[in-house]
């Protein structure tokens, strides 16, 4: 039996939540951010998906939740070369 390779190696790569800090000088100097609520966006390769959305605390600080099982995405069959980006908005 002859064993076909890929050329390519194929891995997973594990997301979990992202911790976000605004400088606390612009919050403290701005109401705006007071109410400010924040999602990300993450691509990795042909995998896209979002965090869910939540609200900066008063410290300009904002955990966002990837939903999965317990907080993380594991992505298979992912290339050795692949490109990670994350935005945020607001």
């Amino acid at each position: 039996m002859k064993r076909v390779l890929d050329d390519h190696s194929k891995g997973q790569i594990r997301i979990s939540d992202l911790w976000v800090k605004a400088n606390k000088s612009v919050i403290a100097n701005s109401e705006h951010f007071r109410n400010t609520w924040v999602i990300g966006l993450i691509n990795v390769g042909d995998h896209f998906f979002n965090t869910e959305m939540s609200r900066m605390d008063v410290q300009g600080e904002v955990r966002l939740l990837v939903d999965g099982s317990k907080g993380k995405r594991i992505l298979k069959n992912v290339a050795t070369d692949f490109e990670l980006s994350i935005s945020i908005f607001r």
